[in-house]
């Protein structure tokens, strides 16, 4: 399973900017990542109705 594309809607701070040791702040991200499947990857086989999925243009 590949990422294609992550939509990011909103940014901000986490946890009021509290630091977190050495590594400092986080950033809280809200969105949406897109997801490609190889439905002949065996590994997928697990994924109810998968054949129905449409595909683009790479078969995927």
């Amino acid at each position: 399973m590949a990422v294609t594309s992550i939509e990011i809607k909103e940014r901000g701070p986490y946890a009021e900017s509290m630091a977190f040791g050495d590594t400092g702040t986080y950033e809280q991200l809200d969105g949406t990542a897109h997801f490609a499947v190889d439905p002949s990857d065996p590994a997928n086989g697990l994924i109810t109705d998968l054949e129905l999925a449409p595909k683009n243009s790479a078969g995927l």
